[in-house]
C-alpha cells in the first residue's frame, strides 16, 4: 500500500494536488484504481511525472477531478490518483510539467484535451440500483439549474442519502425548498431519465464520496430518433424546463415583494414559459360515451373534470402522457387523449368551467378564461388565431 495518496485539482489549468489520508485511500483503490509498487530511481519518476502530466490532461474533464495511475503508462477511468511515496520537489515537479505540457500543446490538443472521456463514470452511474434525486416541492419535479458556466440545465442525483440531505440542507439557508426522491430498480431509474428528457433536461451532476461529475443527458441514456417514427408522441420540454424555473422561483417563501430585481427576474421568466405554453400541443384528456339513438352510431366525447377546493370546475391538460399518468395512472384505459394547439383551447371550454389546470400533478398551473385571453393577445400571432 503506498504511505500517501494524492488527488489533484485543476483551476485554471493550474495543478494543485492536495492530500486524502491515508484511511481514505484503501475506499478510493478498491473502486476505482489500483496502486504500483514504489518507484525506486531517478529516471523512473521523471519517467511517471511526463505520463502523469500528459494523461492528466488527455483525461481532464471538470475543472476538479481526481485520477488514478496504475503503470507508467496508462492512467484509465476519468480519475487519476497518484499513489506513490514522494517529496515536496517530487509534487513541485508534477505541477511544472503539467503547465510545461498544457503551454506548449497545440490548438486541437487543447480541445482534445478539454473533451474528456468520461466512460467510467458513466458506467459507474448506469450500474447504480438506488439513487437519491434532488425534488422541488414547489414544482413536484426534479429541482433543476442552469449552471453559470456551460448553461447546461441539469439536475442533481446523489449515490448516498447522507450527502442529498446534507445538499437539500445547505439550500434551504437561501430559502430553496427541496426534497429527495429514492429511485429503485433499473426500470425506475431509466424511466426518471426518460422524464428528465422530456423536462428538457440535458446534464446530470452526480456526487458521490469523491467528487462531483457533470454529465450529458444523452450519455447517460440513447435519445431517441424520432425522424424514424411514423408519429411523434406529443410532448412538451421547453413548457416543462420554462415552468420549472418560473415556479421554483415565483413560489419561494419569504421573499420581498418590492425587490425590483427580483421582480424582473420574474417577469422574465414568466414570459418564456407563457411564450413556450402558447407554441405547444397540449393534451386533452375526454371521456367516450356511447352514441344515442339517431347519431349514426358515432361516439360522443365528454369533458374530464376537476374541482378545487371551492368547488370550481376546471378541465386538466397535460403536456406530455408521463404528467397525464401521475394524474390518472390508468388514463389509456379510462379516457381518448386528443392534443390541442393552444390556440384551440378557448373553443375547449365548457360552459361551466373556469378554465383549464395545466398538469395537475405536477407545476400544477391554473388558466382562466381571463389568462388564457390574455396570453392569447400578447403572444399568439394572428395567423396562429385564424387557423
Amino acid at each position: 500500500m503506498p504511505t500517501c495518496i494524492w488527488t489533484v485539482k485543476v483551476r485554471n489549468f493550474c495543478l494543485d494536488l492536495i492530500f486524502i489520508s491515508p484511511a481514505f485511500c484503501g475506499f478510493l483503490l478498491c473502486h476505482t484504481c489500483v496502486s504500483f509498487p514504489p518507484l525506486e530511481t531517478k529516471k523512473q519518476k521523471e519517467s511517471l511525472r511526463t505520463q502523469f502530466a500528459q494523461g492528466f490532461f488527455r483525461s481532464l474533464k471538470d475543472k476538479t477531478l481526481p485520477f488514478a495511475v496504475q503503470t507508467h503508462k496508462n492512467p484509465f477511468c476519468n480519475s487519476l490518483i497518484l499513489c506513490y511515496n514522494h517529496s515536496k520537489c517530487e509534487i513541485e515537479a508534477l505541477q511544472n510539467d503539467g503547465r510545461r505540457f498544457f503551454r506548449s500543446a497545440g490548438e486541437e490538443e487543447r480541445i482534445k484535451i478539454m473533451t474528456v472521456d468520461n466512460t467510467f463514470m458513466i458506467k459507474k452511474l448506469q450500474a447504480m440500483k438506488t439513487l437519491f434525486a434532488v425534488y422541488s416541492p414547489l414544482t413536484k419535479m426534479p429541482y433543476v439549474e442552469c449552471d453559470q458556466e456551460t448553461f447546461d440545465d441539469q439536475i442533481h442525483l446523489f449515490a448516498d442519502l447522507e450527502m442529498a440531505k446534507t445538499f437539500c440542507q445547505e439550500n434551504a439557508k437561501d430559502k430553496v425548498p427541496m426534497a429527495i426522491r429514492k429511485l429503485e430498480e433499473d426500470k425506475v431509474i431509466l424511466g426518471f431519465y426518460h422524464e428528465l428528457y422530456q423536462n428538457g433536461v440535458n446534464a446530470v451532476v452526480y456526487h458521490d464520496e469523491v467528487n462531483q461529475t457533470r454529465m450529458e443527458l444523452e450519455t447517460i441514456i440513447q435519445i431517441p430518433d424520432w425522424s424514424k417514427m411514423k408519429q411523434r408522441p406529443v410532448f412538451n420540454p421547453l413548457i416543462q424546463l420554462t415552468a420549472a424555473y418560473f415556479f421554483q422561483e415565483a413560489r419561494r417563501p419569504e421573499q420581498p415583494k418590492d425587490n425590483p430585481e427580483r421582480n424582473r427576474r420574474l417577469h422574465e421568466l414568466e414570459e418564456e414559459m407563457l411564450v413556450n405554453i402558447t407554441r405547444g400541443n397540449l393534451l386533452l384528456p375526454v371521456i367516450e360515451q356511447p352514441a344515442q339513438e339517431g347519431e349514426d352510431g358515432q361516439k360522443r366525447l365528454g369533458a374530464v373534470i376537476v374541482k378545487n377546493n371551492k368547488d370550481e370546475v376546471f378541465q386538466p391538460i397535460f403536456t406530455d402522457l408521463t404528467e397525464l399518468a401521475r394524474m390518472y395512472p390508468n388514463a389509456a384505459k379510462e379516457f381518448k387523449v386528443i392534443a390541442v394547439p393552444f390556440s384551440k383551447l378557448v373553443t375547449q371550454v365548457l360552459k361551466d368551467s373556469k378554465g383549464f389546470v395545466l398538469n395537475p400533478a405536477g407545476f400544477n398551473m391554473i388558466l382562466n378564461r381571463q389568462l388564457l385571453a390574455l396570453i392569447a393577445q400578447r403572444f399568439v400571432q394572428p395567423e396562429e388565431k385564424e387557423e
